[in-house]
């Protein structure tokens, strides 16, 4: 088998070909990014007072006083705040109150704060007062997509390729976005939002994969960690056009549009010669790495040779099986397998029959699952916390860059469990310490998320290298999606877990910082992968970390492996 890892390693640094890729695979990363955090915008809440039809009564010249003058008068009060009901009022007749004001009528019509936004899906589709929760039941339905999307692609990405898995879902993902934006009916805006998230993130996630075997082991943590800048590039992008654009129909197209451009852009990518190697389509890959061995500064790679000389001997044997296919009118397949033994494909299922592979990937399920509860939880938290919603946003979304640029050399110097471990204990005592500070203190409830939300990212950022270390070679891709839905149900859980402040203020709070804190005791249980070389196949894979100790850490974060001599992957995934 020919070692694509050589190869790069013998041209030397990212060529211009692959530079070009990975600035392309960026922008679906952007676009996925603005579809994942746009119902922070479009979604929300309004202040509003009841409109009832009758109320044109009292604009008339029937009533001696204005009519917000009124309006109020007719509006019942909350005991608690002292402030007008929104969602119901008192009836009256004629501009003159009923005699027991006492009876409230729920209203049945509202009319909208524009203040903020002029028009949002709640404003629209009236999502206020019992119908209240349904645009977090609407981010809740984009996240089951996620979840079954990135299932479905990963195995798609794994038996056509990266490439094509990536295109194919971003073409559907774009038609749908743009759909969402003439919906007539909050269930039509839902089904649509369904299959946004069913397309455009796994391809973001498959575009991920790609980059990642794009570059060598050294460059890859950089590159891996620099899909989250973009990716917070992408929120902190949809802050400023929200702030621009205050219609959500305009804002949905404004963030779907792009995706054309993202996609003419897509036919200019390569596919991953390490996935092709593997699949024995050596002619393929040979003309990949062919090209970028032309912009490397070493063009005599042994490597190379022995994959062009594969690449030649594999063309002939096409050609001379061509003839005996149309003899036998194509009904001969002819299979073309240079080593002796054919790659094998692993799924899902032959991971979680090993009982080693199956403690760690169930253990990497929850932390995905916690740190995108988490991550998610507290970005659509941030048109809660008062204030500017879109600085709030813009906050939450730029403090990830430096989180992520510090889990770099935590995980190359301290080691993957301990940053796993360490961020996920503290960004759960964040979290519930927020429970304990008045909503009138704004400056430091956006102090607290945003810190809460720096740790978290780079937990986020920790846990896509962690998992691609556990993962061998044969099922990264598959174990990597399946992660990833774990993390999408996490985020499908972080709106109902919002839902919680019914039974208490405090209890999303408790809830989120839980989970995160039990995260981190369950991330000591992972091996440490930290000088240790990354396995190839399920069977190295499950005697990976078997005589891992529960606390190994020395002055360089790992164990005895940790020596200068040792093969490390410091910069490995």
């Amino acid at each position: 088998m020919v070692d694509y890892e050589k190869i790069l390693n013998e041209i030397g640094l990212i060529t211009r070909p692959q530079w070009i890729q990975l600035l392309i695979l960026t922008l679906p990363t952007m676009l996925a990014a603005t579809h994942m955090t746009v119902m922070v915008f479009i979604g929300y809440k309004q202040r509003h007072v009841c409109s009832e039809p009758r109320i044109q009564q009292i604009n008339s010249q029937e009533c001696s006083v204005t009519w917000a003058e009124q309006l109020i008068e007719t509006m019942s009060r909350d005991e608690a705040t002292e402030s007008a009901d929104s969602c119901a009022r008192f009836d009256f007749v004629n501009c003159t109150l009923l005699p027991s004001n006492t009876t409230t009528d729920p209203c049945r019509a509202w009319t909208y704060d524009t203040s903020v936004f002029n028009t949002t899906v709640a404003s629209d589709f009236d999502l206020v007062c019992h119908d209240k929760q349904q645009g977090r039941l609407s981010q809740s339905v984009f996240m089951f997509g996620v979840v079954l999307g990135t299932a479905m692609w990963g195995q798609v990405s794994d038996k056509i390729g990266r490439r094509i898995a990536a295109i194919v879902p971003l073409l559907i993902g774009i038609g749908f976005s743009i759909a969402a934006a003439y919906s007539a009916t909050f269930l039509e805006f839902t089904v649509h939002r369904f299959f946004v998230g069913f397309t455009i993130f796994p391809a973001f996630s498959c575009c991920y994969v790609l980059g990642a075997e794009t570059v060598n082991q050294e460059h890859k943590v950089w590159v891996t960690q620099a899909f989250q800048w973009f990716f917070s590039l992408g929120i902190c992008s949809l802050a400023a056009i929200a702030y621009l654009i205050r219609d959500w129909r305009t804002l949905e197209l404004a963030i779907s549009f792009p995706g054309i451009a993202t996609l003419v852009l897509m036919w200019f990518t390569f596919e991953s010669p390490r996935w092709l190697i593997s699949c024995h389509q050596y002619s393929k890959a040979n003309a990949i790495v062919t090209k970028l061995m032309k912009s490397g500064k070493n063009l005599h790679s042994l490597e190379a040779k022995k994959l062009k000389v594969l690449s030649m001997m594999q063309k002939d044997k096409e050609a001379s099986d061509k003839p005996k296919k149309l003899e036998s009118g194509g009904s001969e397949k002819v299979d073309f397998i240079i080593t002796a033994e054919k790659t094998r494909r692993d799924t899902i299922v032959a991971i979680l029959k090993l009982p080693n592979m199956r403690k760690k990937s169930f253990i990497l399920y929850y932390e995905w699952m916690v740190t995108s509860a988490l991550y998610y939880g507290l970005t659509l938290n941030s048109a809660e916390l008062g204030g500017n919603v879109f600085v709030n946003l813009f906050l939450s979304a730029v403090v990830e860059i430096p989180a992520t640029m510090l889990a770099i050399p935590m995980i190359q110097k301290w080691g993957r469990r301990p940053t796993l471990t360490s961020t996920l204990f503290l960004s759960g005592t964040v979290c519930i310490s927020m429970l304990f500070v008045s909503k009138e203190l704004v400056w430091l409830n956006v102090t607290l998320a945003t810190t809460g939300k720096f740790l978290i990212s780079a937990t986020f950022g920790t846990a896509y290298v962690y998992s691609t270390d556990i993962y061998p070679t044969t099922v990264r891709n598959v174990g990597i999606g399946v992660c990833s839905s774990w993390a999408r149900i996490g985020g499908m859980l972080a709106p109902f877990i919002a839902m919680l402040d019914v039974a208490g203020l405090a209890v999303p709070y408790i809830t989120f910082g839980s989970m995160a804190i039990v995260g981190g005791f369950l991330g000591l249980l992972l091996p440490e992968v930290l000088g240790k070389k990354n396995p190839e196949n399920l069977k190295e894979a499950e005697e990976f970390g078997k005589n891992d100790t529960l606390f190994p850490f020395t002055c360089c974060g790992a164990n005895k492996h940790c020596s200068g001599k040792a093969k490390s992957n410091t910069e490995d995934i």
